[in-house]
């Protein structure tokens, strides 16, 4: 039981974090990554199996074992570090999941016919202004913390902009594995914090747009509540960004036009229930520029 004192060090700037107003000093962030470094080394006699896995999201992780993800993540880097080394930098970088890798027309990477409107909607709107899409899907918000820490972060570029729409997957996941919506989305908000935090360390002078996240139902799970998940999500977040009360800090919710009158997800904008295709990613697109100027 030697790790207790150090899973307690842990445990109370963990609810720090979690809780959604929390700021962390230079310091107590310090004693956040050691004493994350050593918590994740605890045994199940210390922490229970939902415990150690609410943990383990809250902590920077790669997912360098699915085909393709590390070469996409080493091709944005590059991007990145390709921006910084020419002198301009980049006005805006553009992070998040599938929803903003389809931008790129890509899936991990790989051509997708499905959004074919969508890197077309890119290359209409976007391409005048020197910007970078940084979305890969499938990844939640851990996984963007690890991407910011190791070459996609925005230190070096000096962005004017930074978008950010990330934790639908995070929705997605915890909803299917945790009894209750509200912990779902409480702990979706909080992982998403990580990510904010990050981002403003990296680039203090930027103005970073938090995107709320996308109504989310796909067709073929109508049962299970993600849009409640969302729900809280959206708010702790949007909260937590406007106690801040900062003009380089806002939250924009671009997606009350993707439902319809009585709440049920528009498949006309959204086939699938999670990505805006042809004219939703249009209309997705103009808000989250709008949202940058």
């Amino acid at each position: 039981m030697a790790a207790l004192p150090t899973l307690c060090l842990f445990l109370a700037v963990l609810r720090c974090i979690s809780s959604t107003s929390c700021a962390l000093s230079d310091a107590d962030d310090a004693l956040h990554r050691r004493s994350a470094a050593a918590a994740r080394h605890l045994t199940a006699e210390v922490l229970s199996a939902q415990d150690a896995a609410l943990l383990r999201h809250l902590q920077p992780a790669s997912r360098s074992s699915l085909p393709g993800w590390l070469d996409l993540h080493e091709q944005l880097a590059d991007e990145v570090t390709a921006a910084a080394a020419d002198g301009q930098g980049a006005d805006l970088l553009v992070y998040g999941d599938s929803i903003m890798e389809a931008y790129r027309g890509t899936i991990v990477g790989e051509p997708a016919d499905m959004f074919t409107a969508s890197k077309a909607a890119w290359a209409q709107r976007a391409t005048a202004q020197r910007a970078l899409l940084l979305g890969i899907s499938g990844d939640q918000a851990m996984h963007l913390l690890w991407r910011l820490q190791n070459g996609e972060g925005p230190s070096k570029l000096k962005p004017k902009a930074i978008t950010l729409m990330i934790g639908t997957n995070d929705a997605f996941h915890l909803t299917r594995v945790l009894p209750d919506t509200q912990e779902a989305g409480h702990v979706t908000a909080a992982a998403v914090m990580q990510c904010i935090r990050e981002l403003q360390r990296q680039a203090p002078l930027a103005r970073i747009v938090v995107l709320g996240l996308l109504p989310l139902q796909p067709p073929h799970m109508r049962r299970l509540p993600f849009g409640a998940a969302v729900a809280v999500a959206n708010k702790e977040v949007q909260d937590a960004v406007q106690r801040q009360a900062s003009d380089k800090l806002v939250f924009k919710d671009c997606g009350t036009p993707f439902v319809d009158a009585i709440g049920e997800v528009r498949l006309d904008l959204m086939p699938d229930g999670v990505h805006p295709e042809a004219a939703g990613a249009r209309m997705l697109l103009k808000c989250l520029l709008d949202a940058t100027q």
